[in-house]
């Protein structure tokens, strides 16, 4: 996915104008500061930032739209093999059409963040009513999860996922219906998600925004 990321930002920077795509290189690829951009591209420091921010607005547009139409691609695709029954087959598990789209943004939200991590840009975070959606569905799948995972014993989890977008959620996992809550979880929501469909580490997780 790293490789895919990098790949997209040289694809897009071959887009940009030639006065454009020179600030960015020296900046996020040789590592020069502003000044030093300025110094080697001949330019006034004022000329080299107005540059950059232009070009950064500019690439962000660009990858957002490619993986927009990457996602809405994939997505027809699946709701026509679903044939009319309103599920669709995805990562292993049955999901109804309104769960995809859910998943679809999620996808996009990560794939935008591995073009930022490649870019040396920071992360992004969800408007709040689109968290709290992946929010609920990722409640929604955690016993599919411990199940996947090896998790037999049954227990009531109490899921509470702080910042924008966060909740509350008892969740019963394992072998047993819904009980006292005997563990209870709690993080930034915007890190939970990722956390949940293993696209990072728990030390990762804590470190993003709204944790």
């Amino acid at each position: 996915m790293a490789s895919e990321a990098a790949s997209a930002v040289r694809a897009a920077l071959r887009l940009l104008p030639d006065s454009q795509r020179r600030v960015v290189e020296l900046a996020y690829f040789a590592g020069l500061t502003c000044r030093e951009v300025a110094a080697a591209a001949g330019i006034p420091e004022g000329t080299a930032k107005s540059r950059l921010r232009l070009a950064l607005a500019k690439l962000e547009t660009m990858l957002d739209r490619q993986e927009w139409r990457h996602a809405a691609g994939r997505t027809l695709d699946l709701v026509r093999t679903a044939g009319g029954r309103g599920e669709v087959a995805i990562h292993g598990m049955r999901l109804p059409l309104d769960a995809l789209l859910v998943v679809r943004a999620f996808e996009v939200w990560t794939h935008d963040n591995d073009i930022r991590r490649a870019a040396g840009w920071p992360a992004s975070v969800p408007d709040a009513s689109t968290m709290r959606l992946m929010c609920e569905l990722a409640a929604r799948l955690l016993p599919d999860a411990a199940a996947r995972a090896g998790l037999r014993q049954a227990a009531s989890v109490r899921l509470v996922l702080t910042g924008p977008g966060g909740g509350t959620w008892d969740v019963a996992v394992g072998a047993g219906g819904p009980g006292p809550a005997a563990a209870r979880i709690v993080t930034g929501a915007a890190g939970f998600c990722p956390l949940s469909s293993a696209r990072t580490s728990p030390g990762t997780a804590a470190s993003r925004p709204g944790c």
